[in-house]
C-alpha cells in the first residue's frame, strides 16, 4: 500500500519562504523531506524550488527592510541607530563599564606609570649632570 499523499499549503509555503525559512525547515513543517518538497514544487510549477523561491526570498527581505525603515521614520531610536550603522556607516563607540574594581586597577596603573616617569626623569637629570662634568 502506498503512503498517503502529503499536502502542501502553497500560501503557507510562500509565507515561509518570505520569512527566510530554509528549505529544510519548510519541508519539516510539512512533514516531508526536502527532496519531496522540491519534487512537489517542480510538479506544480514546472520550475525548481530554487527558481520558485528566489523572488519570494527577495520579497521577504524587501518587506523586512521596509518595515525597519518605517519604524525608524516613526522615531524608533534603536532602529534609527541600527539603520545608521548598516547604511550610513555610523558606528557607535561602545561604552566602557567601569566598576570599583576596574577603577582601582586603573589607579594602580596610573601610579606605576607616574613612578616610572619620575625614575626616568631622575635618571635623565643624573645623566645630564654627568655629561656636564
Amino acid at each position: 500500500m502506498a503512503r498517503p499523499e502529503k499536502p502542501v499549503d502553497w500560501n503557507i509555503l510562500d509565507k515561509l519562504i518570505e520569512a527566510q525559512c530554509p528549505v529544510e525547515e519548510i519541508a519539516g513543517i510539512f512533514h516531508m523531506g526536502t527532496s519531496t518538497l522540491r519534487k512537489k514544487v517542480v510538479e506544480k510549477f514546472e520550475i525548481s524550488f530554487e527558481h520558485y523561491s528566489k523572488d519570494l526570498y527577495c520579497k521577504g527581505r524587501a518587506n523586512l527592510r521596509l518595515k525597519q525603515y518605517q519604524k525608524a521614520m516613526e522615531g524608533n531610536i534603536s532602529m534609527l541607530l541600527r539603520l545608521g550603522d548598516v547604511y550610513l556607516g555610523q558606528t557607535r563607540v561602545n561604552e566602557i563599564n567601569v566598576n570599583e574594581s576596574t577603577e582601582e586597577k586603573l589607579d594602580i596603573l596610573i601610579s606605576e606609570i607616574q613612578e616610572i616617569r619620575s625614575e626616568n626623569n631622575s635618571l635623565n637629570k643624573a645623566e645630564s649632570s654627568n655629561n656636564n662634568d
